[in-house]
């Protein structure tokens, strides 16, 4: 049996890399999202990951380097966004994009 490796994932840390991850996954059937984030000391959530699958590949998009807000076209579209324990990812998304996913 063949496996085939996972591609290398992607690190977004600039505008221009978040636009064209944006580009890539707006007609994205389906998409994986999870979130790392920092509670301690703050009265909300601070985003400090964004986490992205997709059949095509994987990114980690760094909050603190770049606004993940152009990240809200991609949570309003028609993909399907899979999570694994949402309620937390959804508190921090919302504050971070404005908006949540159309489709989970």
């Amino acid at each position: 049996m063949t496996t085939i490796p996972p591609p290398a994932p992607r690190w977004i840390a600039d505008p221009a890399g978040l636009d064209a991850l944006v580009d890539e996954l707006v007609d994205e059937p389906r998409y994986a999202v999870d979130t790392e984030f920092h509670r301690e000391r703050t009265y909300y959530p601070k985003l400090a990951l964004l986490q992205v699958g997709w059949s095509a590949g994987i990114a980690l998009i760094d909050p603190l380097a770049v606004d993940v807000a152009p990240f809200a076209k991609i949570l309003d579209g028609d993909g399907l966004c899979l999570f694994h324990a949402a309620q937390q990812d959804l508190e921090v998304l919302l504050r971070a994009t404005g908006t949540l996913p159309s489709k989970m």
